[in-house]
């Protein structure tokens, strides 16, 4: 575990090519033994408005037209893939018999934010408009995330409250971070193995870029 902490915590954009390699390589190890039973899972790309696409794997755990849950990993909006949560997606789409879409968003701070957000968007709409060839219930759409990802769920449910994506359900956020504010937490954790209130304040950083933040970009500030 110990690599595995100090990894997590260097988000120092000059670090950030190696931890990502070395972070991969291990997801890539365990989801390759995550039990899939019961699961089928299947990749596939969502288009963007640029003509690109955004990666997406995709696990049913029950019969068509399922509840769907649009999924973003965690990884301080710089580290991670399609590997990163696939236990969790997996072990989601089995004991809920729902389908799980897992989006590979863009990672900052090559793509600060919107991009990941605006990936993330992309395949809730997708989801929406290709229900039929899918086999999503449109009317039974939730997103969910954890950490970094949990904070891009949540600008996500954010958006549908405010109709300018398409109505969901519900929401699951696990271990969300949602605020880049300073906090009394942040500075007492400033020394604590995986990730500590620097990297907290860090993270944000990077995946803010140029942008000022505000209610669009943050979801605690969006109240």
């Amino acid at each position: 575990m110990h690599p595995f902490a100090g990894a997590r915590s260097d988000l120092a954009r000059e670090t950030l090519a190696a931890v990502r390699q070395s972070l991969d390589e291990r997801r890539r190890a365990t989801s390759a033994a995550v039990d899939t039973t019961g699961v089928a899972i299947t990749e596939s790309a969502v288009a963007r408005d640029d003509g690109t696409t955004v990666p997406v794997r995709i696990y049913r755990g029950g019969p068509a037209p399922a509840p769907t849950v649009i999924y973003c990993h965690a990884g301080a909006f710089v580290l991670g893939n399609l590997d990163t949560d696939h236990h969790q997606c997996v072990t989601m789409a089995r004991g809920a018999r729902c389908t799980v879409v897992s989006v590979d968003y863009r990672l900052a701070p090559e793509h600060p934010y919107p991009a990941a957000l605006l990936d993330a968007a992309a395949v809730l709409t997708w989801a929406r408009a290709s229900a039929a060839d899918i086999g999503v219930d449109p009317a039974r759409l939730a997103v969910a995330g954890s950490s970094a990802g949990a904070a891009l769920a949540a600008g996500l449910a954010q958006r549908c409250a405010e109709g300018e994506l398409p109505p969901i359900v519900g929401v699951l956020l696990h271990q969300p971070v949602l605020d880049d504010r300073p906090t009394a937490s942040k500075a007492e954790f400033a020394t604590t193995p995986g990730f500590d209130g620097a990297a907290a304040q860090l993270m944000w950083r990077h995946y803010l870029g140029d942008t000022a933040p505000d209610a669009a970009s943050v979801p605690a500030r969006n109240h």
